[in-house]
């Protein structure tokens, strides 16, 4: 995505300080956009049911184990740590998006003593 001005900025490898690509400069109005974004997300996600909560969220963490290989080397690149490290990170994600995604069933309030 652009940002509304065009600007970008170079990634470079911490590794390495190979550029490794040009991307988006947010400023303010791309800040103002994504807030205005996240309040209109926010409202579909509050009226969703906690089985629609649950299937969103297990489809994020299967599309995330699924583009792992990709995923785990573009972080090697961008953030300078080994790969394995990388896809450990991965599949800490993907658990906490599951995890999260049983959580949407699970029981509110206060369980009083008998």
């Amino acid at each position: 995505m652009e940002a509304a001005d065009n600007a970008t900025y170079e990634s470079t490898s911490p590794v390495t300080g190979e550029v490794l690509a040009a991307v988006a400069s947010a400023g303010s109005e791309d800040v103002s956009r994504a807030v205005s974004a996240a309040r209109r997300a926010f409202e579909s996600w509050h009226r969703a049911s906690h089985l629609e909560r649950r299937r969103v969220l297990l489809a994020a963490a299967d599309y995330l184990e699924q583009k792992a290989a990709t995923s785990q080397d573009i972080m090697a690149l961008e953030v300078g740590l080994p790969t394995p490290l990388t896809a450990l990170n991965i599949q800490e994600g993907a658990a906490t998006l599951r995890e999260a995604a049983g959580l949407t069933s699970a029981p509110l309030g206060e369980i009083l003593p008998s």
